[in-house]
């Protein structure tokens, strides 16, 4: 309480240990934040190592068991020119979908008004007779709902949803896949009964039909979101799984 030299000093060094006491404290949260995205880092690559070293393990397997005993045996031939040619196609759909898990945020070149309806519909048509392979049907009601967004990747959005509602879903039942504008947004929700023989559709270590990485595809699909400004949101309840991509709609003059 002096106020003299030393009182002055006294407050000097006061106010000092408190500015040092944010820069520590700053400091720690910097360090917490680092650490926690290493963590994140490290599962995702682990995550990779495990989804290509699979299909990598399996192809070797096969090509050398075809390499010894294939020209004796065709029946096992065949087989494992047909496991072979399978995993190689998953192999290549985990490079693609992890070369779009690189691309960066802001690449927005391809960029414009798009109705995400007609995409929808399109893909709905498309993916129909994989539906039914599986007992399923595909009920879709999608109109409109034009965003400021890229086609193909939006399209990517919506090939993923239906596809693990096809890989996930109950026979005998129906994805329901509507679009729909709500609150300056366009809506696109998946839905789908779930088949507990393969899981619950939502967890990254489900037993889907088909081999994939469920995590990677649910991945791509909030990067797709998020890069449109929208988001993705995921629930499940009484055996019911539904996804919701939400989207703002396009706000931009019809002359541009």
């Amino acid at each position: 309480r002096r106020r003299d030299e030393v009182g002055q000093l006294t407050r000097n060094f006061g106010r000092m240990v408190g500015k040092i006491k944010l820069q520590i404290g700053k400091i720690e949260s910097d360090r917490d934040r680092m650490a926690e995205l290493y963590r994140h880092r490290k599962r995702f690559y682990d995550n990779v190592t495990h989804e290509l070293k699979t299909p990598l393990t399996s192809i070797l397997g096969y090509a050398e068991l075809v390499r010894d005993v294939g020209p004796r045996d065709e029946e096992l031939f065949a087989k494992g020119m047909k496991h072979i040619a399978e995993e190689s196609q998953r192999l290549h759909s985990l490079v693609v979908e992890l070369l779009e898990q690189s691309r960066e945020a802001d690449d927005r070149q391809d960029y414009g008004r798009t109705e995400l309806g007609a995409i929808v519909r399109d893909v709905c048509e498309g993916m129909r007779f994989k539906a039914e392979r599986y007992g399923l049907r595909i009920d879709c009601e999608a109109r409109g709902a034009a965003v400021d967004g890229s086609a193909d990747r939006l399209r990517q959005l919506a090939i993923n949803l239906v596809d693990n509602a096809i890989k996930y879903g109950e026979a005998s039942t129906a994805i329901v896949v509507r679009v729909r504008e709500e609150a300056g947004d366009a809506v696109l929700s998946v839905s789908n009964r779930l088949d507990s023989a393969v899981g619950d559709g939502i967890a990254e270590t489900s037993a889907a039909r088909e081999p994939g990485s469920l995590g990677l595809g649910l991945g791509i699909c909030r990067r797709i979101a998020a890069d449109h400004g929208g988001s993705l949101e995921t629930e499940s309840s009484d055996g019911l799984a539904t996804f919701v991509a939400r989207i703002p709609l396009w706000s931009g003059s019809e002359g541009e």
